[in-house]
């Protein structure tokens, strides 16, 4: 089974706009919020989401990703103004 890494856009009561979470295998490892700005965004890891298993990720595709879920949490942020 190959692993896979994904977007998804989430309502988090903890933050005022939209955070946007890139999963692994459908467990959340990094949260991108921009509540102190676009210029400030926080990224969120939860590494204990994932257990004991080791992640093993091609640089190439974790900044594509990285980038894709910045643009969406651009995006948002100018939905929100």
């Amino acid at each position: 089974m190959k692993k896979k890494l994904t977007i998804e856009l989430s309502s988090n009561l903890d933050y005022e706009g939209m955070v946007v979470d890139i999963n692994y295998n459908s467990t959340t490892l990094v949260s991108i919020n921009y509540d102190k700005g676009i210029h400030n965004m926080e990224m969120e890891f939860f590494p204990s989401g994932i257990g004991k298993e080791k992640v093993l990720l091609s640089i190439h595709e974790f900044s594509g990703i990285l980038k894709e879920a910045e643009q969406l949490a651009l995006k948002c942020f100018k939905e929100d103004q």
